[in-house]
Order: structure tokens, then sequence, then C-alpha cells
């Protein structure tokens, strides 16, 4: 046992209870539409357990392949149970907590202060939570598990435990098959190299580096197919993205005030405390490291290094996949550097002033602690679900176009319909587009008000590019209101753009049908068949003209 090693007992019990404080009421929360359906609950691979598309294709834009397989296995025992899918959540983000505490021990050179204040930081960190209450976010949690897991195996590794050096190259290859944010392992062994004062050792590290490149290039295709009219490179651009996302996470990691589930870059403004707050940080990190001894500054340069490196691939220096600029969940791991540093900081700070003891430290923390738990746990119910938490993006930034469109799908699924309508109603004032209308005229057809639905499906149809769904849901407003032969041609135009659309198929088999045209309602019915053989309209009405051959 260590000479810390009853404390770092305590500490794991500590962090242990605080995390299940902080996540337990995750555990009653719902799926939300907010990737949910596409990941799991609406996916095919996860719900018919199909190894061979989870281990070979792309999902939602990311190569995630051992993430859904985690998914596919609680569906397989448990069936689509959101309280399953959170607890596993819980207890994956617990163990990185448990890691946290013995990684920062080792990095630290066995300073308790240094690990007490980095691990319950990194346990209470308000920017966290959406890694961890949000169920699609299990690639987070999943691969910052095997993330950390190799990081503390190569530190084993280096104190002399040879066997724990192909431990790591294991957990790095189960780390980048959870998320290929893990691609920037590989560097952050030569920045413990540099901690810990050692001659760089390229040749050891070739295999974690192959491993890395080979992920990155998997996901760089991933994500260079998913771009769409992509722009040619800005370098102001760039910068600009990469300062304000720099800035972003410093602030929030502060002063973790108005975080949302979402960023609309173009709405999210910095304030003068956001810029002050990270030049603070860093101006002090500077300060403590000039007037330390030289581990103390190595250990704030890596801390910090630690932090730049493990954002970078989310900096959006180049502009790909989602356009997430900013957003809590890419916190995760990078953030352990931040925290280190930090934590680093302040015990060098206290350490050299002679009114404070290091138990008056700790003491002196706990209030800090204490804050941060609760704006976390507050944090944690706005997932509790779609309204709550688009409600919740709203207050913070009350033009944000996508949470209204969410908002008003999630009323459209609870068949709400006055309110999804007055949801939609909302985002046309700030961003008329395509799918708003698309769902403003279904809100409007269930309320049976026909003419609005028609012309909010028109306007839509009017748009580029062509919707299938625009078409289809024109043709029902016009089948509804009377008008089968422009019905007829709306249903027509659906299956020109999208020519797999059973449903237009039946629904042009029951307007011949209904015209006394069984001969083309018959060949309607059948195309119908052949995209969906289980309809059971069509297998019924399909019947009704056999008999009348």
């Amino acid at each position: 046992m260590t000479k810390h090693g009853k404390d770092l007992q305590w500490l794991v019990v500590t962090v242990v209870a605080v995390s299940i404080l902080v996540f337990f009421s995750v555990t009653g929360f719902e799926f939300l539409n907010y990737d949910d359906h596409l990941i799991l609950y609406k996916n095919p691979a996860v719900l018919q357990f199909d190894l061979d598309t989870i281990l070979t294709k792309q999902m939602a834009g990311d190569f995630i392949p051992l993430t859904l397989t985690t998914f596919a296995l609680e569906n397989y025992f448990f069936g689509l149970n959101p309280h399953v899918f959170h607890i596993t959540n819980i207890l994956i983000h617990i163990l990185n907590c448990v890691v946290v505490i013995f990684i920062l021990y080792r990095l630290s050179n066995r300073d308790y202060l240094v690990t007490f204040l980095g691990s319950m930081a990194y346990t209470v960190c308000p920017l966290h939570v959406e890694s961890v209450a949000w169920i699609t976010e299990r690639k987070d949690v999943l691969y910052g598990f095997f993330f950390l897991a190799a990081l503390l195996s190569y530190l084993k590794y280096l104190d002399g435990k040879t066997n724990y050096y192909i431990l790591s190259l294991i957990f790095l290859t189960l780390s980048l098959l959870s998320k290929s944010m893990a691609v920037t392992f590989p560097v952050i062994l030569f920045l413990i190299d540099y901690l810990r004062n050692r001659t760089f050792k390229f040749v050891e590290k070739i295999p974690f580096f192959l491993l890395a490149v080979l992920m990155g290039l998997i996901q760089l295709n991933i994500q260079t197919r998913a771009r769409v009219n992509p722009k040619p490179f800005d370098l102001f651009l760039a910068l600009e993205n990469i300062s304000k996302s720099l800035t972003f996470y410093v602030s929030k990691f502060i002063w973790p005030t108005k975080l949302a589930a979402y960023y609309d870059a173009a709405i999210v403004k910095f304030s003068v405390v956001d810029v002050s707050l990270t030049i603070l940080f860093l101006a002090m990190a500077i300060f403590i490291a000039l007037k330390s001894d030289l581990f103390v500054k190595r250990s704030i340069v890596f801390g910090i290094a630690l932090f730049l490196i493990c954002i970078a691939p989310v900096l959006h220096g180049i502009p790909y996949g989602n356009g997430f600029i900013y957003a809590d969940r890419y916190f995760y791991i990078p953030g352990l550097g931040l925290i280190f540093a930090f934590a680093t900081t302040l015990s060098s700070h206290f350490k050299n002033d002679h009114h404070f003891s290091a138990k008056n430290i700790l003491r002196g923390s706990i209030p800090v602690f204490l804050i941060l738990t609760f704006i976390s746990y507050g944090r944690v119910q706005v997932w509790a679900n779609s309204e709550v938490l688009w409600q919740d993006v709203l207050e913070n930034y009350p033009d944000t176009v996508f949470a209204f469109n969410n908002l008003g799908g999630y009323y459209l699924d609870k068949e709400k319909y006055d309110l999804a309508v007055e949801t939609f109603e909302k985002s046309i004032i700030k961003n008329p587009n395509q799918t708003i209308y698309v769902n403003l005229g279904l809100s409007y057809l269930h309320l049976n008000r026909i003419t609005e639905s028609i012309e909010a499906y028109k306007k839509a149809v009017a748009m580029d590019p062509p919707s299938d769904q625009a078409y289809f849901g024109l043709g029902n407003a016009l089948f509804l209101s009377g008008d089968k032969k422009s019905a007829l041609m709306a249903f027509q135009e659906c299956v020109r753009v999208k020519p797999n659309n059973a449903d237009a198929y039946y629904n042009m088999g029951l307007i011949y049908q209904e015209w006394n045209d069984l001969a083309l309602a018959k060949t309607y019915y059948e195309k119908t068949l052949s995209l969906n053989p289980k309809d059971p309209g069509a297998i019924q009405n399909l019947g009704v003209i056999k008999k009348l051959e």
C-alpha cells in the first residue's frame, strides 16, 4: 500500500458516492429525439444485432463499432429499456472517475493534494453531465474509460511493469473502436516523457501511432464523405473557430453558466467575462509556473498541452462532420488536462503560502465542490426528456432554431399537435426551412386544418432540394381535401424523388381503386408489397381486387 493508501481508498469511496448522488436520477429518464433514434432505438443494426453493419459501417457520421455493440447487447438482453442504457452510462462514468484518481496520483508524483483536487473537480464538473446523461454519448464515457485505462497502463509500464505495455495497446484499440477522438493518445505519451524528464522513446510508441493513424484515416474518409458542398480552407475562419472554441471551454470550465445541449455558433456570444476568465487562468498558470520548481512547471505545461492536444480534433480548424463548433461532451477527456493544470497550480500556490496547510486547503475546497455538485445535479435534470432538454436550450439561447425544431418534433410524437403548431410557427418566423414546413403541415393535418396543411406543404415543395416527405404530405392533405387528381400528382412526384416510398405507391393504389381503375390499383398495390411485403392495407385491398377479377 502507498503512503496515501488509506486516503486514496476514502477518496475512491467519496468519488463513487458523489457520482451516484449527481447522476442517480438519470436512471428514470427517457430516450431523447437527439440522435438516440439514429444510434439506438430506430437503428436496425442495433435492434437486429447486425454485427456486419455494426463492425463495418458508419453511424450518424461516426465509426463507433464497440459502442454500438454495447447497445446491441443491452437491447438483446433487456430490450429497449432506457433505464438500462442510462445505468450502464453511469457505471462507466463512475469507473472513469475512479481511474482518474490513480492517473492523477501517478502524474503528480504521488501528490495527494493534487490528486484530491483534480479527481473531485473531474467528478463534479458540470461539463461532463452531457456525456453521462445522454444515452447516445455512451461513445464518450466508453472511449474515455479505455483511453484512461490505456493511460494508466502506460504509466504502470513506465514504473517497471512491462506487461502493461501490451495492455495499454489493447485498451487504446478498444478506445479507438468506441470513438475516434482517441487518435490523440500517442502524442500524450510524448507529453508523459516530458513530464517525467525522460528521454523521448520513439520506437516504443510506433504501435500506438499505427493504431491511431489507421483509425484517423477511417474517420477522415467518413467525415469527408459526410460533408455537403465542402468549402475551401479559410485560415482566418480556422483561427477564429480555434480561438472561440478555446475561450468557450476554458471559460465554461471556470464559470459553468448558460450550459446547453446545443450551441448555435452564430448565436453564442462571448462576453468580457468569458475572455477575461480565459486570460486570467492562463496568466495565473504561467505566473505560478515561473516561480515554481521544475516539476511543477512541467506539470502545468503538461496539463495545458494535454488539453490542447486532446481537444484539437474538435476545434474545427478544418471544418468537417456534423458542424458542432462547441459541445460540452467534447470536454470529457480533454478536460482532464485542464483540471490537472488547475489542481497543480492551486496546490503549488497554497503550499508556498505558509498561512495554508494541506488540511486547510482540503477543507476550503469542500464548499466549492458542493457548489459544483449542486450545479451538475441541476444540469442532470435537464436531460429528463426531450421537452425539458429543448426548453432549456431556448431558455439560454432563445433564437436557436434547432431547438425549436426538435421541441416541435417532440410534441408531434407525443400527439400534442396544438403545441407542435405553436412551436413550429415560432421557428418559421426565425428561420423558414423545408423541414419545418413539412412538420407544420403534418401538425395541421392532425388537427384537421386541411387548408393550412396544404399551404405549409406547398411552401415545403417549393424549396430545394426536392423532398419526398414534402410531396407525400402534400398528397395526403390534398387527398383529404377531396382533390384526388392533385393528390395523385403529388404522390407521383414523391416516388420520382424517392422511388422506394412504399406508402406513396399505396396511396396511389387507393386513388385508382376509388376511381374504379382496378388494373392500375392492382399495379400500385403490388409495387407497395414489393417494397414492404407486410403492408396490411395493400394485402387486404389486393385481395379484394383479385376477388372482383
